[in-house]
């Protein structure tokens, strides 16, 4: 059975909530005083970046990972249930808390309205950051693109005749040497004695 509210990662809703709930934690885990590091290795992960992909709303807690992060976060287990459904399944909490305005609106875990709040401005902070890079990089590809190598420069006559010595005194000197010696390209010098 399909239902019209299913919750699909690439719904901008879902991803919204799910950023909003990752931006909470973070919160929530800094407000507990916790680095990622730290905190990782509080709750028993081995790698850093699930941490991270939790708090940008790129993944959830696992169901049965709940009362340990609430164990580590020093939350009421059904508060921090309460909280995370709200994030991770909006209709679910709708449905059973919507006729129950202290638990629907956060007013009744006081801590959870003011993490929301901070999770709210972090998130309008880092969105912000993310439009001002995204304008650096557009303005970085409109800027123009730099001008192309200059022609090759014109070998005067002095060089010129310096090449067609160097050969004639040596005409064993390898065209490498000579344009060295002379601080010129050697496809200068093949230029040169080519068309001599």
């Amino acid at each position: 059975m399909h239902s019209s509210y299913a919750q699909k990662l690439s719904e901008p809703e879902t991803i919204a909530l799910r950023r909003l709930g990752g931006r909470f934690i973070k919160e929530l885990r800094e407000d507990r005083g916790f680095s990622q590091a730290t905190f990782m290795k509080a709750v028993g992960y081995s790698i850093k970046q699930y941490i991270s992909q939790i708090e940008t709303g790129r993944a959830r807690i696992a169901p049965d990972q709940m009362r340990n992060w609430a164990d580590v976060l020093r939350v009421n287990h059904r508060d921090f249930a309460l909280m995370m459904m709200r994030f991770y399944d909006p209709e679910t909490f709708a449905m059973i808390f919507e006729k129950d305005p202290e638990i629907f609106s956060g007013a009744a875990i006081p801590e959870f309205e003011k993490l929301l709040a901070l999770s709210e401005a972090g998130l309008v902070e880092a969105d912000a950051d993310a439009e001002r890079k995204a304008a650096r990089l557009a303005a970085a590809d409109r800027e123009p693109a730099p001008d192309k190598p200059p022609a090759r420069r014109r070998i005067g006559p002095e060089i010129e005749a310096a090449i067609r010595a160097a050969k004639a005194e040596n005409p064993r000197l390898g065209m490498h040497k000579i344009a060295k010696s002379l601080g010129v390209g050697t496809s200068t010098v093949q230029r040169i004695l080519g068309a001599s």
